[in-house]
């Protein structure tokens, strides 16, 4: 979604009567940002002069502009880039993670989705990669496994990295509950456990229970 207006207006606000009874708003950080996100983890990261930087609920700089995109705070750790490349920063600022990759998410249970080569892999927050680059695209880990898509066709892999449901879907959304609505061929949809001998096209037709709008 486009965002017209880049004003920080928190949901701290104060509201007070004036003389004539109506009530009005008082700034708790006044309106100065080219663009302003949400607070994460006690911050919000903030442009102003074509940067980005971080700062308090007080609205006092803990991270001063310099990177040329910036994002939330997860784990600890917020996504930023310098000069096309992408790392990672701690609350001080300081790099844990040195700019070197072309996209990246968000940490999750430790680990984070990376772009290098046209490819995704999965790093620790140390930067080593626990699951090398090597997939078109790549979904967060949860419950103990991750959507993947290799030769346009989505699958499913473990925390090692070793297949769980190989590729062979249209589309997959991420467990839930131990299931998964997968897509496959004709444009219907149907039910995938975590089961790789109930995944075939055959049985997902037969489960089938949604169709595509």
């Amino acid at each position: 979604m486009i965002r017209l207006l880049y004003i920080l207006i928190f949901s701290t606000l104060l509201f007070f009567r004036s003389v004539s009874g109506e009530a009005e708003v008082q700034y708790v950080i006044e309106p100065q940002f080219e663009d302003a996100k949400s607070f994460s983890d006690g911050l919000a990261h903030v442009k102003i002069g074509g940067k980005w930087g971080y700062i308090d609920k007080t609205g006092h700089y803990a991270i001063k502009p310099q990177f040329d995109s910036a994002t939330f705070f997860s784990e600890g750790l917020a996504e930023v880039e310098i000069v096309g490349r992408w790392g990672y920063i701690n609350k001080a600022g300081q790099y844990v993670i040195n700019p070197q990759f072309d996209s990246v998410r968000h940490f999750s249970k430790g680990l984070a989705r990376v772009k290098i080569g046209g490819k995704w892999g999965y790093i620790n927050k140390a930067g080593q990669y626990v699951i090398n680059p090597r997939f078109e695209d790549a979904g967060p880990f949860l419950e103990g496994m991750a959507n993947v898509k290799n030769r346009n066709k989505w699958g499913y892999i473990d925390k090692t990295g070793e297949y769980v449901i190989n590729p062979q879907f249209d589309n997959i959304p991420i467990f839930s509950e131990g299931l998964a609505r997968a897509g496959t061929y004709g444009g219907k949809w149907g039910i995938s456990t975590r089961r790789e001998n109930m995944l075939s096209s055959h049985n997902l037709i037969l489960l089938t229970v949604f169709l595509r709008v």
